[in-house]
């Protein structure tokens, strides 16, 4: 089964302290089949200027997982934070993205604020 999820930018606080959902940048598609270590992704970056449309988004990314998809592991260095297999996986796709040299800089950027990266 395809899961999708979007990383977002961190939009902050507004003046009475409470926080402000960021906007979506990054679509996340992914598929892993339950029992496996292993997993595979791809993503589509939202470009800056345009409304964020996510049936479109989420179209390219999961074209995109069925052409070329990135093959990663599920991390095990987590196991102590009891983290259920989708956020763990959130994990290593923000972790690849952080550490690949081609990823879109806007992509690298709200992926360093993901989690444990």
């Amino acid at each position: 089964m395809v899961r999708v999820t979007y990383l977002r930018d961190d939009a902050g606080y507004d003046d009475d302290g409470n926080k402000i959902t960021g906007k979506p940048v990054v679509c996340l598609a992914f598929e892993h089949e339950k029992g496996s270590d292993t997993f595979k992704y791809q993503m589509a970056v939202l470009h800056p200027k345009e409304k964020c449309l996510k049936k479109l988004a989420t179209a390219i990314a999961i074209g995109r997982l069925n052409k070329r998809p990135i093959q990663l592991s599920v991390p095990t260095d987590l196991d102590d934070f009891k983290l259920n297999v989708p956020t763990l996986c959130k994990i290593a796709m923000a972790r690849n993205i952080v550490s690949n040299p081609a990823s879109p800089k806007r992509a690298v950027k709200v992926a360093s604020m993901w989690g444990p990266v």
